[in-house]
């Protein structure tokens, strides 16, 4: 990892991420049928995820973000320019949009969007 995201919570998330892909590797108790449909599953979300941010959003909408979350995203940008890969704040937050909807649509009451809104709700 790089030094200048070292200690940062942009640095901590890409650690968090590598450790995770760590143990994934790592991690052999599960069967080759029981991977092969968890990667399928994955690969057919990040295909549904794909199709709708390729398409040109045309609706604005006001949207409000901390500083801190504006440096993250602006760090992921720039992360992934040194990478060669281009995107902006808009992509990045249209797919994390498009995940936890997509989420939702799966999981219903058990997704990570419910939970969230009842905690903030309690």
């Amino acid at each position: 990892m790089s030094d200048e995201f070292e200690g940062s919570t942009f640095g901590a998330l890409m650690e968090t991420e590598k450790q995770k892909r760590e143990e994934k590797t790592q991690d052999t108790k599960i069967s080759n049928k029981q991977d092969t449909k968890i990667s399928n599953d994955v690969e057919d979300n990040i295909d549904d995820i794909r199709k709708v941010v390729k398409q040109v959003g045309r609706e604005t909408s006001p949207l409000r973000i901390t500083p801190h979350e504006n440096d993250l995203l602006e760090d992921f940008v720039y992360s992934f320019k040194k990478q060669g890969i281009r995107t902006d704040k808009t992509q990045i937050i249209r797919i994390a949009l498009n995940y936890i909807l997509n989420d939702h649509a799966e999981q219903g009451e058990d997704s990570i969007l419910t939970a969230v809104l009842e905690r903030l709700n309690a």
